[in-house]
């Protein structure tokens, strides 16, 4: 997979507005990563505008663009810096794609015990009362027994 190497965010409209691009368009430069390709080219601050062709709109889209092109492209970056106008070229690095497992360190489940996996304590099993989720236990019983439901009031008095 290419990248590029550098975290953006959309640009502030009046930010844009100033510089008269079009509304909604522009993506700041956050970031760039020591490693990446942008190192060197790029600076925090940039306000990125086009890659190749195409007019950037947020960073989704960026980085869509980016994973497109083939590792080792060289493309071109129209971007302002110090309020002038420039293009500069930039040759896309390989990066091997992590392999996502869902929930693998990231997550634990946070109540009950996941699904599937029995838990001794949990009281009668499915269908037999209200549904709490997976795992769930019954509610421990209140010190001091049932509280008493509150008298009946005869009214004004």
């Amino acid at each position: 997979m290419s990248f590029l190497g550098a975290a953006v965010a959309p640009a502030p409209a009046v930010l844009s507005a100033q510089l008269g691009l079009p509304r909604e368009s522009g993506l700041v430069v956050l970031q760039i990563d020591p490693r990446g390709p942008a190192q060197g080219v790029l600076r925090p601050h940039d306000l990125l505008t086009q890659l190749d062709d195409q007019l950037l709109i947020n960073p989704q889209q960026f980085a869509a663009l980016v994973r497109q092109r083939a590792e080792g492209a060289e493309v071109a970056l129209t971007l302002f810096r110090a309020g002038k106008k420039e293009t500069l070229k930039v040759k896309l690095g390989a990066r091997d794609e992590p392999v996502r497992r869902p929930f693998e360190g990231a997550m634990q489940p946070r109540f009950g015990r996941p699904e599937g996996e029995s838990d001794p304590g949990a009281g009668p099993g499915p269908g037999s009362g209200p549904r709490r989720g997976p795992g769930a236990r019954p509610f421990p019983p209140r010190e001091g027994g049932p509280v008493p439901p509150p008298a009946p009031s005869s009214g004004p008095g």
